[in-house]
């Protein structure tokens, strides 16, 4: 019963979370009606929709204030560090802007679907996709239900993952506690394109944050190094937070499945290596409505499964350790790949040896970690107003 108990509250707490950025824009838009003097025969309406958006907002805030009240006591430096460059990072004019920008485009995205926004339940996806990375990583953020949904309030990362590379242990970096992004597994490795297509816009000039654990306050821009694929029309990759000086590809460059388009960097709003990967709709990130589509021929290590599960085409949900393919031996490259002896350290770009066959099975390593939700209130990674990584 006490376990009912508390996975109902955590269900209500990450459906509240996901609301805030829209209930921040109901409170803004009510404010700049009445200022303007629009619906002055309704300002009875705006006036409850505001003490709503209000009393939710606070509500939020009360909680996440007790959370890292709790946390100030078990990792103070850490609370801190964070707490001092996400105010920094606020103030910033160029994140300043680009928040309000993204709840302008949040409300143009929602008219143009009347509120009915993709769902995987409706939507069809145009293009097959692979996995965005080669080797192993973890599915820190993200899913396609409200529960683990990387930001369900925000439709434009609605469907957005955040990966990262684990050990046996659950634990994205080497040392404890990290302080650089070498420290962590995820760093320099590989990203690829997860479908065929045509360059549309990359960033390459984003400085990496130096630290690990903090929100870079010199950030500009909270994508960083990003690159930007059609695939179709209507489907766009974004593969965001790449490392300054790795992508090694140009506007109007047409790529393959699984060619290298740089490499996993900590730049823009980001607490540590990760990539932020994400479907969309529309080539301008501020203008998208993220897309919930499935990827295909992968290994899923879940966080109950004891063995691996092959997946011909599924959906990445959080806590998950997926797997472009498994094998017996670890080649150099990117990620972590599992061997027949559990997880292979060290980089593996692909598989050499034999990979496993769709009707095969095979146990699942045991870790001692794994991908718990944080209790600090902080996450490892974000991008702009809303999601819950400081490393998007």
């Amino acid at each position: 019963m006490a376990r009912q108990t508390e996975g109902a509250a955590q269900r209500v707490w990450r459906r509240l979370r996901g609301a805030e950025p829209l209930l921040v824009a109901v409170t803004l838009a009510a404010w700049v009606a009445r200022r303007i003097g629009f619906f002055d025969g309704w300002r009875w309406l705006l006036d409850v929709l505001t003490v709503a958006a209000l009393t939710a907002l606070a509500l939020i805030w009360s909680i996440r204030l007790v959370q890292w009240g709790r946390a100030l006591f078990e990792e103070p430096r850490r609370v801190l560090l964070i707490a001092g460059s996400l105010l920094i990072t606020i103030l910033s004019p160029p994140v300043l802007l680009f928040s309000l920008a993204q709840l302008g485009g949040e409300l143009l995205v929602r008219l143009r679907y009347r509120g009915r926004l993709p769902a995987p339940a409706t939507y069809r996806q145009q293009v097959r996709y692979r996995l965005p990375v080669t080797g192993c990583w973890t599915v820190y953020n993200g899913g396609v239900t409200p529960e683990t949904s990387h930001s369900w309030g925000l439709a434009g990362q609605r469907y957005a993952y955040d990966l990262v590379v684990c050990d046996e242990n659950g634990r994205s970096c080497r040392v404890d506690p990290a302080r650089r992004p070498e420290d962590c597994y995820a760093w320099g490795q590989p990203v690829v394109a997860p479908a065929d297509g045509l360059v549309i816009a990359v960033r390459d000039g984003h400085r990496d944050c130096p630290w690990v654990g903090i929100v870079d306050p010199f950030a500009w821009s909270p994508l960083g190094n990003v690159v930007v694929i059609r695939h179709a029309e209507g489907e766009y990759s974004l593969l965001a937070h790449l490392q300054r000086g790795s992508v090694c590809v140009r506007p109007g460059q047409p790529v393959e499945a699984g060619q290298m388009v740089g490499r996993c960097g900590n730049s823009g709003h980001s607490t540590e290596p990760h990539l932020h990967i994400q479907v969309q709709d529309n080539p301008h990130f501020l203008l998208a409505a993220s897309l919930p589509v499935q990827f295909d021929g992968w290994w899923r290590f879940g966080s109950e499964s004891a063995e691996a599960e092959y997946l011909s085409c599924g959906y990445l949900r959080r806590g998950d350790r997926a797997c472009d393919c498994l094998s017996t031996e670890v080649t150099e490259g990117s990620g972590m790949a599992y061997g027949s002896r559990g997880p292979a350290g060290g980089a593996g770009n692909g598989c050499s040896a034999r990979p496993m066959t769709p009707g095969e099975k095979r146990d699942r390593p045991q870790f001692e970690g794994g991908v718990p939700e944080r209790e600090t209130g902080f996450e490892p990674a974000t991008t702009g107003l809303g999601s819950r990584h400081s490393a998007n």
